[in-house]
This record gives C-alpha cells, sequence and structure tokens, in this order.
C-alpha cells in the first residue's frame, strides 16, 4: 500500500509539473490521471470509467484571466482511488471529485499567495 501511495504522489507531481515545466503535453487531463491510477491500484477499467466522467466534466473549464478553474489533478487522483479501494462506482466518485477539485484549487491559490508573500520579504543586511 505504501508504494501504491508513494506511486500516485509521484503520478501528480508528474502531472502538475506536465502543466508547468514539460511543455503542456496534456499529461494533466483528468482521462489520463484517471487511467494512470487505476493502472497503479490495479483496476484500469474503473479507472477510465471515471476518467472519462471527469474529463467531460472538466472540458469547459478555461482558465481566462484571474479565474482559477477547479484543480482536477487532485480531483482525478483522489475520486479514483477512493472508487477503486472503496469498491465505489463512478457517479460516487464524482460526489467525491467535485468539492475535492474546489478545496484543491483553494489550497492552490493560498499557497501561491503565502509563496508570493515570502519572496517579497527583503533580507536584513
Amino acid at each position: 500500500m505504501l508504494v501504491q501511495a508513494i506511486s500516485l504522489g509521484c503520478i501528480g507531481v508528474f502531472c502538475i509539473l506536465d502543466s508547468r515545466l514539460l511543455g503542456r503535453m496534456n499529461f494533466e487531463r483528468p482521462l489520463i490521471v484517471s487511467t494512470l491510477v487505476g493502472l497503479v491500484l490495479g483496476d484500469l477499467e474503473k479507472g477510465l470509467m471515471v476518467g472519462a466522467s471527469l474529463e467531460l466534466m472538466s472540458l469547459g473549464l478555461v482558465n481566462i484571466g484571474a479565474a482559477a478553474p477547479p484543480d482536477m489533478n487532485m480531483a482525478s487522483i483522489i475520486a479514483t482511488a477512493f472508487a477503486i479501494l472503496s469498491n465505489a462506482n463512478a457517479e460516487t466518485a464524482l460526489t467525491i471529485a467535485i468539492p475535492i477539485s474546489v478545496l484543491g484549487q483553494m489550497i492552490g491559490i493560498l499557497l501561491r499567495t503565502v509563496f508570493y508573500q515570502i519572496s517579497v520579504i527583503e533580507p536584513i543586511h
């Protein structure tokens, strides 16, 4: 279980780095993320089902200006892992994914604000 948890963390980091550093190869899409989670946890079919449902939900999310869409990476990983480990269906995973994605975006905004405040503090000479 520890190896699977570390693998899921690595998938999350890879997906975040894709959209930030690797040149936007679309590994952060819910269908890809959920499929990778399903592969790691041993239920590829359920990973595809949850990923396809989350992908349909996220097709209309666009980052325009200061508007920040919900974090679908975190939602995909947590909802797919929840569905596979608890033997739940895709609909139950979607009810978990929606609040998790909003919470993930709020945490991301909070961390960016904190890191910005830390970075502008001038050192004492």
